[in-house]
């Protein structure tokens, strides 16, 4: 049985491709709303808008884990920021 979470949001980081994307594919199809990162803003926004097609929520925020201002910006948006709409 699957676990469910609804309601929850989760921050992957570097979801834009293999383990991260499918972490974020799985949390997504589990009922999370997924905060994807990473640094390439075209496989970003793949990866949002396959998530979308397939029902789930997500929010690509572009990110460099090596940058404090660019991490910082990505967990405001897990913590303030609907998946659902664009900032």
């Amino acid at each position: 049985m699957t676990a469910r979470l609804d309601g929850q949001v989760v921050l992957v980081t570097g979801s834009t491709a293999g383990i991260g994307r499918s972490m974020a594919e799985r949390f997504a199809a589990a009922g999370a709303r997924v905060v994807i990162t990473g640094r390439s803003l075209d496989k970003g926004e793949a990866v949002e808008e396959q998530i979308r097609a397939q029902g789930g929520e997500a929010l690509f925020v572009p990110m460099d884990i090596g940058e404090e201002d660019q991490v910082r910006a990505a967990v405001v948006a897990a913590l303030f920021t609907s998946p659902v709409s664009r900032p």
